[in-house]
């Protein structure tokens, strides 16, 4: 019996073994197909055009009545300016005061159009780190081998290459065959309902449905940014979906009175308790969508982790500490909760009866804002602490990194580079393309411009920068793919 079950364990630790072999020693690397033609293409200026973008404060704030039109309004009078050929050639829509709608009418209008899309609104600058800006955060300011200020990379950075690219596209006559479409809003940083979702608006109410639509998200990311999968390239990162988004008021009641003589449970203190009940009591991680990132970069992986991640069947559970080891690996892996804003007290000497949190989370596909508050409500378990949605969505939805339409994105970028290793994720943020669900189901968000952790760290926060070598990069990039996509055969077994 003994014997028997000895010779079971050790042929299925053989089949085991036999198996992660296979998969580790049969990681093909890709073949690099040969580089595309160079194009005649002057971008080398671009980047001072981005510059003077940045010194528009177009700012976005909760408080709408905070918004300045004036500048938004001279923002868009610099547009005009900057690309002539642009808004004199393209159909213009000025949509919602403040955002554009351009169209580029192909000769075939039965081909279904493609879209691009950007943002030109950004958010504020904290008063408290205004001085740790090496540069004016809106000076535009070109140094040290970067184009300085709020915007650089989210996203005026795109929104410029990409107008750049149209502009230099429409004057060399070129016709497109398949009609082209581009948004521009201007409150995307608030959640876009004005700007992008008035030009969804429009566009369903025009009856356009659009093949796919390409907005920011993905990037050129170092090697720095993958350490924990031990990819040793530069990688493009094509975000296919994106996390839903959850703001919840968390409020919670105790006594009140003189802080001289205080009372036990305090409203501040239960609200602090609430909130470490719901960092310590995280979702588990959930690999199912890193695995569509992992499959393509296994080639460029140490060896170690080719191992391991070939086998992410096996390994699975050693594999997600690993990844969780990075912040942006774990939020790809399981929803997100953090506290953002607490208002308590008015006075240091008296004891608040009501204390507040607003708490952001980012969902899983396939959560529910409704069911989320559930699980807090259980979590919390407070019947002093309550709980309301303040505002949310579920996740974008999703499709595979496959077909006609991921095709023409994958061969635009390997025509930059055909040795760029390229694959998908889950974005962990939010775009204006939550506004687009019914104007298309092919979302894509990806740029080629470069991303290490200087940079992302800029995003939000202080010292936000694009690198000027870089630059003209994302501006052919943008020149390619409006050629490719304006082309009539790449889709035409699904139309």
């Amino acid at each position: 019996m003994v014997k028997n079950a000895l010779k079971i364990t050790g042929l299925l630790l053989g089949i085991v073994i036999t198996l992660t072999l296979y998969n580790f020693f049969t990681i093909d690397t890709p073949k690099v197909s040969s580089k595309a033609p160079a194009l005649s293409l002057d971008a080398s200026l671009a980047h001072e055009v981005l510059a003077r973008a940045i010194r528009f404060p177009t700012v976005s704030y909760n408080d709408r009545t905070k918004m300045d039109r004036k500048t938004f309004a001279s923002y868009l009078a610099f547009l005009y300016t900057e690309f002539p050929t642009v808004f004199s050639e393209l159909d213009v829509d000025i949509v919602a005061e403040m955002s554009l709608l351009l169209t580029w009418k192909g000769s075939n209008v039965s081909l279904k159009p493609a879209m691009f899309i950007a943002h030109h609104d950004v958010v504020p600058i904290n008063p408290e780190t205004e001085e740790e800006w090496k540069y004016p955060p809106f000076s535009g300011t070109i140094a040290d081998g970067y184009i300085w200020g709020r915007g650089a990379i989210d996203d005026k950075g795109n929104m410029i290459a990409l107008l750049y690219a149209l502009e230099e596209l429409v004057k060399t006559g070129f016709e497109p065959e398949r009609s082209l479409y581009f948004g521009f809003g201007h409150d995307e940083e608030i959640g876009g309902k004005k700007g992008a979702g008035s030009i969804a608006a429009l566009l369903k109410k025009r009856g356009k449905k659009m093949a796919f639509i390409l907005d920011e998200g993905g990037a050129v990311a170092d090697p720095d940014l993958l350490k924990e999968l031990g990819v040793k390239v530069p990688t493009a990162m094509v975000a296919i979906a994106e996390k839903g988004y959850l703001d919840v008021l968390v409020e919670a009641r105790g006594p009140a009175g003189h802080s001289s003589k205080p009372k036990p449970d305090t409203s501040l203190v239960k609200l602090s308790r609430a909130l470490l009940k719901l960092e310590d009591n995280q979702p588990p991680l959930d690999n199912r969508y890193v695995i569509g990132t992992i499959e393509p970069l296994l080639p460029y992986m140490t060896k170690g982790n080719q191992y391991l991640l070939s086998n992410i069947w096996l390994f699975g559970p050693l594999v997600n500490q690993q990844l969780a080891q990075s912040a942006e690996m774990a939020a790809s892996m399981h929803r997100t909760v953090v506290p953002t804003i607490a208002r308590a007290g008015i006075k240091s000497n008296v004891i608040p009866p009501l204390a507040r949190a607003t708490v952001n989370l980012r969902l899983f596909p396939g959560e529910t804002p409704e069911q989320v508050l559930k699980d807090l409500v259980t979590i919390i378990d407070d019947p002093d602490v309550s709980i309301s949605i303040l505002r949310g969505h579920v996740a974008s939805p999703i499709k595979p990194a496959s077909g006609k339409e991921w095709d023409l994105l994958y061969q635009s970028i390997k025509e930059m580079d055909p040795a760029l290793p390229i694959t998908s994720f889950l974005d962990f943020g939010g775009t204006d393309l939550k506004n687009y669900y019914d104007v298309s189901d092919r979302q894509f968000r990806f740029a080629f411009h470069p991303l290490n952790r200087d940079i992302l760290d800029g995003m939000h926060g202080v010292n936000e920068k694009m690198p000027v070598k870089s630059y003209a990069k994302n501006v052919e990039f943008f020149y390619r793919i409006l050629s490719n996509a304006a082309e009539a055969n790449w889709l035409s077994e699904i139309e």
